[in-house]
């Protein structure tokens, strides 16, 4: 589907604006410092300008990179499925996703559901997305995790920068498994996540820390009941966990 040109950066300068705001000010501060002060503390400002500058350079060209270049929103990882199964796309707060799954694969067969609770998973990034995207008439709201699906109804569930926003183990692990129960037996869970990886790490410096490790994965995996069966990567930064009961 198209997109606008640049929309994932413009997305995350306005999603993050005040972390933005707080970085440019700081960096005109260095360089006025390093203008009034004479050495060492004008060098000290300096290189604090430049690595301020650095990191938002970097943060941004990568965030380009992957949400306006590389062709992420096409979902090019899609599986084939048998006709009429059933999808359903895990969200958190803002949904760029499902209008492709629905284009993909029919309207009529992909439920896309929301599980952000702002007293739980509280992040004020989203709240600016919700109020700049306000969520679809149909979207299906669950704030306590629970799907109100019968077992083994969807053959393929979908979750795209979502599940990173529970931030507590265990009720990570307890989502996971809800979704393991209503996930058909020959079905398969596609996770899409950044890592608190070493490229992440590069690119994003402490922002990295809002991503999780792979071994903290890997423990929600088995803790749900969930087999890992394949992990891909879209672009260094971009890793695909392909999970099935």
């Amino acid at each position: 589907m198209k997109r606008p040109p640049f929309l994932g950066l413009w997305n995350i300068i306005r999603f993050n604006w005040p972390l933005f705001a707080f970085a440019l000010i700081t960096l005109i501060f260095s360089i006025l410092a390093s203008l009034i002060f004479t050495v060492p503390w004008s060098v000290f400002a300096l290189l604090a300008a430049f690595s301020i500058f650095s990191a938002l350079v970097l943060s941004l060209s990568v965030s380009t990179f992957i949400y306006d270049l590389s062709g992420i929103y096409q979902l090019p990882w899609l599986p084939k499925l048998p006709q009429n199964s059933k999808i359903l796309n895990v969200t958190a707060g803002f949904d760029e996703s499902t209008p492709t799954l629905r284009s993909h694969y029919g309207d009529h067969l992909v439920t896309a559901c929301d599980f952000y609770h702002s007293a739980r998973h509280p992040e004020p990034s989203i709240e600016r997305a919700r109020r700049l995207y306000p969520p679809a008439p149909d979207l299906l709201l669950i704030p306590d995790g629970e799907l109100p699906f019968p077992d083994h109804t969807f053959s393929l569930i979908h979750a795209m920068f979502s599940l990173h926003e529970i931030r507590d183990h265990q009720e990570r692990s307890e989502f996971l498994s809800e979704l393991r129960r209503t996930l058909h037996p020959e079905g398969q869970l596609l996770l899409i996540e950044h890592l608190r990886d070493l490229p992440n790490l590069a690119a994003y410096q402490t922002g990295a820390w809002h991503f999780h490790p792979a071994s903290q994965w890997h423990q929600n995996f088995q803790a749900a009941g969930l087999k890992l069966q394949k992990t891909s990567k879209h672009t260094p930064f971009i890793t695909i966990y392909t999970l099935t009961k």
